[in-house]
Order: structure tokens, then sequence, then C-alpha cells
């Protein structure tokens, strides 16, 4: 996902995991953005037509929903529709309302309300993605420091003092692929045999000699 990556490398999606843990500070920001949109609103209102009333108010409700979540979006639409009703539509300072500005108020909230769901529900689903993927990176971790440390019980205790290094290796070799086929099968309880597994083993199988095979023997 290029989206992901970018915002990860950026560490904001970090910081926005960390925020949707504190509903009041994710709560405070909607409220804050609401305020900020008002605020602009206010300051280019002899600039535009009222045809444009929600405008600044949708930048709002994207950055509570993209940063906060969907009920942090919603609330940012509600104190918008609110705020936009009583504050730009005619007449001003007034919760009166005629049928056009009426229908162009619904409309606000329902496409605020899309874009809500969409923004929040893209932003968590890139939030599940990474944490799956930290999840498992630490198991890989986690189980490699496990099989290094079982390999090198392995070698330890094949290094024998006054052995011919033939046997050594073959010890060695034996004990290695029995590790590999319970590796294998405990893999394949877990996800069942695949056709390509079973072509891997088969390769596996043809490439290792007669020495390797009863190496393995005497380590079971």
């Amino acid at each position: 996902m290029i989206f992901a990556r970018v915002l990860g490398g950026q560490g904001i999606i970090e910081r926005i995991r960390r925020l949707r843990k504190k509903p009041t500070e994710a709560y405070g920001l909607a409220v804050l953005a609401v305020v900020l949109a008002i605020l602009l609103r206010l300051a280019v209102g002899s600039y535009v037509s009222e045809s444009v009333t929600f405008t600044t108010f949708f930048i709002a409700i994207i950055i509570a929903a993209f940063v906060g979540g969907f009920w942090p979006g919603m609330v940012a639409v509600v104190l918008s529709a609110v705020s936009g009703w009583y504050l730009f539509l005619p007449p001003a300072f007034s919760f009166a309302l005629k049928q056009p500005d009426a229908f162009a108020l619904l409309l606000f909230v329902i496409v605020a309300t899309i874009a809500v769901a969409l923004v929040s529900g893209l932003v968590g689903t890139i939030l599940i993605h990474e944490e799956r993927q930290r999840f498992l990176i630490g198991e890989l971790q986690h189980r490699s420091q496990n099989l290094f440390a079982v390999i090198q019980a392995i070698a330890s205790r094949s290094l024998v003092e006054g052995q011919p290094l033939s046997k050594i290796e073959e010890t060695l070799n034996g004990r290695l692929m029995a590790l590999a086929h319970t590796q294998y099968h405990a893999g394949e309880q877990c996800v069942g045999r695949s056709a390509t597994q079973r072509n891997h083993l088969a390769r596996v199988e043809r490439l290792r000699g007669p020495s390797q095979r009863q190496g393995m023997q005497h380590f079971r």
C-alpha cells in the first residue's frame, strides 16, 4: 500500500495511533478544527457567495475523520452543520430555514457523512495493516532467535573432540535435516501440505545423500 508507506515513513501513522487511544484529544481536535473552519469562513465571507457556505467545514471534517476516526469525524459533521446553519444560512444568527437552504444543509450532512466513513475507513485499514505487520515482524524475530539457539545447540553437540571431520559433517547434516523435517511437519499441521511444499521436500530428499539419511536416523 503506497499510501501506508508514505504515511508510515513520515511517522504520521504512529501519531494517529497514539491519538486515537486518547478520545479526549481526538474529540478536542474535532472541535478545534470546526472552530478554525468557522473563523476561516468568517474571514473569507465577503469574497465568496452563499453557495460555498460549507466549503471550509469540509476541511475540518476530513481532518477530524483522518486523525480521530469515525466518531470524532461525525462530531465535526454535527458541529459544522449546526454552526453553518446558524451563522451563514440566511437569515443569519437564526435557525429559521427556507426550503432551498434546508436541502443544501441536508445534502451537506449526507456528503460529509460519506466522506467521514471513507476517510476513517481508509485510515483504519492502514492502521490494522501496520499493526499486523508489526506483530508478524516481532513473531518472526522471536522464532528466528529460537531457531538459531537450536542450531547452535545442535552444532555444539555435533562437534565432538577426537572425531574425524567427515563424521562431524555427517552427524551435523543429519541433525540439521531432522530439524528441517520437524519444522516442516509442524507447519504442515497448521496450514496443510501444499503442492509447493511437497515438491520442495522431494528435492531435498534427492539432494541428501545416504550418509545424511543415516545421520538423521541416528539423531532421531
